[in-house]
């Protein structure tokens, strides 16, 4: 360890560090401000953890001009609802007193009744886990969200405003720490790393642009770092005044007196603060007494700025702490469940402190999650290095590490309570830990090899920059697919393929698009539908919309899904005149569907609760009787590589764009009375003729016994279709007479027009035309 005298020599003020500054980190300052506009904007309002509620009590106040009270009952469920008439009485008000001022005189009034959950909470669905962006939003997205905004929206985002203007402080907090904690010219390598976990740490970036308490305890808890390391790290001179002896101790009273008056958990910082002071006095000597005459004012002020609230509570509800409410019932029942359970819940702490969102339910993909691990155990690890050069006195390090700890029980206790697991708890601490963790790669770098010496060179600029790359994919990855908007522009439904149909006379499909054209087995089709309202409902209610895949015969569905219309995040019943809606849909092809085939979309809307399908007419009139409608078709092609190889080969031509390569021949099991026949056709050209495909099996007189004569793969993939080096699998069944003697017997095939009847011309593999323009196959009775 180094002697004080090789200490650097602290800068006398604040003041004088902060004019210190380098200008570069003025870019740091504004690629936050940019990201987290761009996360904000990317995420509907009501959508970051827990800012409806935090939105009501701020609401509240700036209406009723009070605090809100104890309500009766607590709010259970699966999902938050908002009601006016029970509002928040457990959280402390500084933040939400603070947003009251933000709103001002305008009326938000209509969020209670303006906040619709999710409806699929509903009908028994939650939001879907993991990589699955189709059902994220816990609420309804209405028209009031988007601009022009209603008053209460109005409201909401300058509350928000409020929130990244509070990460704003925060960050300059994070930039002075990282000076005061590095601060010779040798060392500033490692401030940019430091401040990037926390500039650019995606949660973090996210939990600014939300309306939640938590970013204003964050900035106090990272001043209040700032005002700790440097007591240690500076004795003042010996004056009085304000700006003299002890006024570090008044503004961290200030600071103690807003944290417990905006969270609970600030708490953890008045342990701090003492621990603080006494490290600060220890040289000296009676540092007890020294510690006891600045701590006691020091707690005593900041008891008088916050502290009232608590006793607020404890006289009108008898719960000082306001802890009744998080009283959450354990989750699970046996010892050893319970142990799992809160090891996943440990996980995902962990996911969520760096990159989730939402309500901690969309993740990023789990290689991110595999290098923030190993940035992290890099980090702690170093800390078990011993060092010759450390980069600050042991007080320090002390200090923050006592800070994490405690942060983390109180995390601990937290997630073995309640089933929440929010990496953003640890976000008081996020500056220091960002420290200690740089400070931990440090250890190791600088015990480097020399040959490896390129790794010390590049870690401080490479992990920033990865980090910040994912910070800067976030918003169009995973916030703006989970939470698009489903209004669609008059550009997107101009590429559409237009149709008038109406449902029950309101809901009008416009127009649809499909992608791959021609899928194949196996592969996803995406749908996307463009919705209008012809008129408004009388009732609006929502409705269910089943999207099927099928062929000719719409019994025959080969995939299908039933959801609500407009998605859970623009439900029917709020639909507005003017409005296009687009919704997608995904149907997976089954790898064993029959192909080359037409298939078609089939579209119905109905009422879930009574299964009741609403009536569908196709432009003015042609009422449909199935109450759906058929959009296509679309041809679903096999795999090119996999052409089929048949029984036996042939080579015969049809109007020289249609080969014959092939057949199977198949007589049923004795006492059956069927003939299969397999055609293997391949397209030479595609056929400009709808062909329909005869069959006659003629016995050894010469007479018909059985025919089939159908459009080919039985009517689901007609030749006009058809297109270059396209193969079919062509199957036709023949029922015999249960006597017939196939000595001698015949198949004749071949193809003619739909329109006129005339047979198409076919010749062999010398182009010598066939009579009658038919393919003889001759058969026996003891064909294979």
């Amino acid at each position: 360890m180094s002697s004080p005298s090789d200490r650097p020599v602290p800068p006398q003020s604040l003041l004088e560090l902060a004019r210190r500054i380098p200008k570069s980190w003025l870019i740091t300052l504004f690629l936050f401000g940019m990201l987290s506009w761009m996360y904000s904007q990317a995420t509907p309002l009501l959508e970051t953890d827990d800012e409806t509620s935090h939105f009501e009590v701020v609401a509240y106040i700036a209406a009723q001009k009070r605090l809100p009270s104890m309500p009766e009952q607590f709010r259970t469920g699966a999902a938050p609802t908002v009601s006016a008439a029970m509002p928040h009485y457990y959280v402390p008000p500084l933040y939400h007193l603070l947003g009251a001022l933000w709103v001002g005189d305008i009326d938000a009034a209509a969020f209670a009744t303006a906040v619709i959950p999710n409806p699929n909470f509903a009908r028994g669905y939650h939001i879907s886990p993991g990589a699955d962006l189709s059902s994220k939003n816990m609420y309804v997205h209405t028209a009031d969200q988007r601009p022009p905004y209603s008053d209460w929206a109005a409201a909401f985002w300058r509350v928000r405003w409020f929130s990244r203007l509070l990460g704003v402080v925060t960050l300059l907090g994070g930039l002075l720490l990282t000076r005061l904690l590095w601060p010779l010219a040798s060392q500033k390598k490692w401030r940019w790393p430091a401040i990037s976990l926390v500039a650019f740490n995606p949660t973090f970036i996210y939990l600014s642009g939300g309306v939640s308490n938590d970013t204003l305890l964050v900035a106090i808890s990272t001043w209040c770092f700032v005002l700790m390391v440097f007591m240690l790290t500076h004795q003042p001179p010996r004056q009085k005044g304000v700006l003299g002896n002890g006024w570090r101790e008044a503004v961290l009273a200030l600071l103690l007196g807003a944290g417990i008056l905006t969270k609970q958990s600030a708490f953890i910082l008045w342990t701090l603060a003492g621990l603080t002071i006494l490290l600060a006095t220890r040289p000296q000597t009676g540092r007890w007494w020294v510690a006891a005459k600045k701590g006691l004012p020091l707690f005593a002020a900041a008891a008088a700025i916050g502290g009232w609230w608590y006793l607020r509570n404890w006289q009108l509800y008898g719960d000082p702490l306001a802890f009744s409410t998080h009283n959450a019932p354990i989750p699970v029942a046996s010892l050893a469940d319970r142990l799992l359970f809160f090891l996943g819940q440990c996980l995902a702490t962990f996911q969520t402190y760096w990159a989730a969102f939402g309500w901690g339910t969309i993740s990023v993909h789990p290689i991110w999650y595999t290098f923030f691990a190993f940035l992290t155990l890099v980090g702690l690890s170093g800390w078990l290095r011993p060092t010759n050069s450390p980069a600050w006195p042991q007080e320090i390090s002390c200090l923050l590490w006592t800070a994490v700890f405690l942060n983390a029980a109180l995390l601990m206790v937290w997630l073995w309570r309640t089933p929440a697991a929010y990496g953003r708890l640890m976000f008081p601490v996020i500056a220091p830990l960002a420290c200690l963790l740089v400070e931990g790669w440090r250890r190791w770098l600088v015990g480097m090899p020399a040959r490896v010496a390129w790794v010390r060179q590049w870690w401080p600029a490479v992990v920033p920059a990865t980090i910040l790359t994912l910070a800067l994919i976030v918003p169009a990855r995973y916030l703006q697919p989970a939470f698009a908007t489903p209004i669609a522009g008059p550009p997107e439904l101009a590429q559409a393929t237009p149709i008038t149909v109406r449902f029950d006379d309101v809901y009008q499909l416009v127009g649809y698009t499909f992608t791959p054209e021609t899928p194949a087995p196996g592969q996803v089709i995406d749908l996307t539908l463009f919705w209008q309202l012809a008129q408004p409902p009388d009732e609006p209610a929502d409705l269910d919309i089943f999207v099927q895949l099928a062929p000719q015969n719409p019994e025959g569905r080969i995939a299908g899904i039933d959801t609500l219309l407009g998605t859970a995040r623009y439900p029917a019943s709020v639909w507005r005149e003017g409005e296009t809606i687009k919704q997608h849909v995904s149907l997976t092809v089954p790898p064993d569907a029959p192909a080359p085939a037409l298939y078609w979309f089939n579209i119905g809307l109905y009422h879930l609760a009574t299964d009741t399908r609403l009536p569908v007419a196709l432009g003015e009139s042609h009422l449909f009787e199935e109450r759906m409608v058929r959009l296509g078709p679309l041809a679903i092609k096999p795999n090119a590589k996999n052409k089929p190889e048949p029984m036996f080969a042939l080579h015969k031509e049809f109007d020289n764009r249609i080969s014959l390569y092939g057949y199977d021949l198949t007589l049923g099991q004795p006492g059956e009375t069927s003939l299969q026949l397999t055609l293997y056709w391949q397209a030479l050209a595609p056929p400009v003729t709808d062909w329909v495909v005869f069959v006659h099996l003629l016995d050894g007189a010469g007479q018909l016994v059985a025919q089939q004569d159908t459009r080919p793969v039985s009517g689901n993939y007609p030749t006009t279709w058809w297109q270059t080096d396209d193969w079919i699998v062509d199957t036709y069944t023949l029922t015999l007479p249960a006597d017939i003697d196939l000595s001698g017997a015949v198949l004749q095939l071949g193809l003619y027009n739909s329109a006129d009847g005339q047979r198409a011309v076919v010749v062999d593999g010398q182009q010598h035309p066939l009579p009658d323009n038919v393919v003889l196959l001759r058969i026996t009775q003891e064909f294979p």
